[in-house]
């Protein structure tokens, strides 16, 4: 069976030819030098070639007019007069018979030319040796003028790899010591075997980059991975260019990612701002995962700038991957970048996220920060590790409460930890007498801080006990209703407890204040809380209230809290009451249509009781703003055609 032919043949022989390299592109020599580099049969041809030549500058040619004259002493002693002969083609022929004489004569000192390829093929017989091709990304610097013979042994170093070799493998270490040992010509023959249309190969050459650190060798991984991205074979031609078609790469989606995680990882091992300029390169396209995953790995302060400045300038569509990614690899400098991410109000949401997902990872990082004074990164630095939610911060957190300037986020920060020791520790600041009162706000919405609330409500310490009255109103907690609800019996305690019942809204706080809604001892902010309650439960006690004329106006403002039919009512009869007119109708008018209007109607169509539907009437004509009659088919019409509006409205 015939071995197919090299398509560089032809380029070897212009190369060998005394005017080739004038004929050639600098470009294309190049290229064609490295070739010879991992090409056995390309390079037996150019030694046969060099043999031929040696052997025609070791011999003698004979002057110009020898062979005239042999062929004249010929012809005399033959005494032919009649023999002629074509003189220079004689000529040429005898030099070429003396040539050749002495070629065979130098071959047979030296022996034929070894033309047996030193590297096993990569392809079956049929298929020719791949080659290096012009679109190849090569080395960067200068290319070598002359390659060393030891080279040729490189395809077949590089083909003997386990590709799941351990770092200490003799074989790479063996690879890696040939490439290196040769300088710029070991990078530039092995720029020849990073060919994504041989996956193998590739991967086992990129092994020997990864260990060989090059930074000449960044082009052409950098063109690997973009290659191995497009499914493109680098030997083909570049896009746009119609000498050759593109050429799959034909591999499985498996070996692709394998290649692409590989080179990627050589880039990051190399670690120069070109190479990490390719892998920044990568994280927008297919191969971003493994790009950063690679980057991650480099762990120079370099990489992590390449990260900060994506997220920064928001050039990145996932910027919480590569916030995942930078916090695995630098734990304690990107705790110090979220601190500045922190403060723009743009990529703040991100930092939160951020140090939510890593608490436990950025927390240890962010105590120094905490405890440099009062200034504006400790500040930073508390917020953050409240955000943590990591206990290991109580220390330090505690430690922070206890400077003017940093108590409120301090304490902040223990009440977002949420364990009961960092609510004891909040709660220990808020019950300070001298700690601004409005510090006890902290504590809004927190429903698990209700046990340790409920708990210092028996302090034998009163302004412990009223700070944690106040507390136990802001969590907002139904659980906290039966607490305060205790409280109120102790007349040292009553005041605060109800004005913490009426931050809980429902009918537990409710039936809880209705029991001291009593007309004799009763007050404004009693009728409030009720109110705040926001409970039909409410109403009841408010009607009782509002016929106290010290607190007839504050129930008939609490009722506009109670978006409920039979606060509506109410504030219906209310309006029928000089002293409380005002008041109903501006409840009435502050109230949504949608609870109002129905709720009258409703009273205006019972025709047992005459004086309700008139009360109804005369509401419904403060809320329309006009008087339609007794009937309710008009005020119904009408309603009817304003509805829409007034729910597109409340939309």
């Amino acid at each position: 069976m015939t071995l197919a032919r090299c398509p560089f043949e032809d380029d070897v022989l212009l190369l060998a030819d005394a005017t080739g390299p004038d004929a050639m592109s600098p470009t294309r020599r190049i290229v064609v030098e490295a070739h010879l580099a991992v090409c056995s049969s390309c390079a037996a041809t150019e030694d046969a070639l060099d043999l031929a030549a040696s052997a025609m500058r070791a011999t003698t040619v004979p002057p110009l007019g020898a062979a005239d004259a042999a062929l004249a002493r010929i012809a005399n002693d033959c005494r032919a007069p009649a023999f002629h002969v074509r003189r220079p083609a004689v000529a040429a022929a005898a030099v070429l018979c003396v040539a050749a004489l002495a070629v065979a004569a130098l071959i047979a000192r030296r022996g034929p030319p070894d033309v047996t390829p030193t590297a096993a093929p990569r392809r079956a017989a049929s298929t020719p040796e791949p080659a290096v091709a012009p679109s190849v990304a090569m080395p960067e610097g200068p290319a070598p003028t002359s390659f060393p013979t030891s080279l040729r042994d490189l395809p077949a170093q590089i083909d003997a790899l386990n590709v799941g070799a351990s770092a200490d493998d003799p074989a790479l270490a063996e690879a890696v010591r040939h490439v290196t040992s040769t300088g710029a010509p070991g990078s530039w023959a092995l720029a020849g075997l990073l060919d994504a249309s041989d996956p193998t190969r590739a991967l086992r050459a990129v092994m020997v980059a990864e260990k060989v650190r090059s930074s000449s060798l960044v082009p052409p991984l950098g063109a690997l991975l973009r290659d191995v991205e497009d499914g493109r074979d680098p030997g083909a031609a570049p896009r746009g260019d119609a000498r050759d078609p593109a050429v799959d790469i034909g591999t499985t989606e498996g070996a692709k990612s394998q290649l692409a995680a590989s080179t990627a990882r050589a880039l990051a091992a190399i670690g120069t701002p070109a190479a990490l300029a390719e892998l920044a390169t990568a994280l927008d396209g297919p191969s971003r995962r493994t790009a950063l995953d690679a980057i991650a790995t480099c762990r120079t302060s370099r990489a992590l700038d390449l990260l900060a400045d994506r997220i920064r300038g928001g050039r990145d569509g996932a910027p919480g991957e590569i916030v995942d990614a930078a916090v695995a690899s630098w734990p304690r400098e990107s705790a110090r970048l979220l601190l500045d991410l922190s403060a723009d109000r743009a990529l703040a949401p991100l930092a939160s996220s951020a140090l939510r997902a890593h608490g436990a990872e950025l927390a240890p990082h962010l105590i120094p920060f905490a405890a440099k004074g009062d200034g504006l990164v400790a500040a930073a630095a508390v917020r953050a590790l409240g955000e943590t939610r990591q206990p290991s911060a109580l220390a330090a957190l505690r430690s922070a409460a206890a400077r003017s300037g940093l108590a409120r986020p301090a304490v902040a920060a223990l009440v977002a930890i949420g364990t009961d020791d960092a609510y004891a520790a909040a709660f220990d600041v808020v019950a300070d007498p001298r700690t601004p009162r409005d510090l006890v706000q902290v504590f809004d919405g927190a429903d698990d801080a209700v046990g340790v609330l409920a708990a210092a409500i028996g302090d034998a310490r009163l302004p412990r006990r009223l700070a944690a009255a106040d507390a136990l109103g802001w969590t907002r907690s139904p659980d906290a209703v039966e607490p305060l609800a205790r409280a109120a019996r102790d007349a040292a305690l009553r005041r605060a407890a109800i004005d913490a019942l009426g931050r809980i809204r429902g009918d537990e706080s409710a039936a809880a204040l209705a029991v001291w809604a009593r007309p004799k001892t009763a007050d404004p902010a009693l009728v409030a809380a009720l109110g705040a309650t926001g409970s039909s439960v409410a109403v009841p006690s408010l009607r009782a209230l509002a016929r106290e004329p010290a607190l007839a106006a504050s129930a008939a403002r609490a009722l506009a809290g109670i978006e409920d039919a039979e606060a509506v009512l109410a504030l219906a009869e209310l309006l029928a009451e000089p002293r409380t007119a005002r008041a109903a109708a501006e409840s009435l008018a502050s109230m949504p249509a949608g609870v109002v209007v129905p709720a009258l109607l409703g009273r205006l169509e019972d025709p047992a009781d005459a004086a309700a539907s008139a009360r109804a009437r005369r509401a419904l004509v403060l809320v329309a703003g006009a008087d339609l009659g007794r009937t309710p088919d008009a005020w119904h019409t009408w309603w009817d055609g304003r509805r829409p509006r007034t729910q597109e409205r409340s939309r």
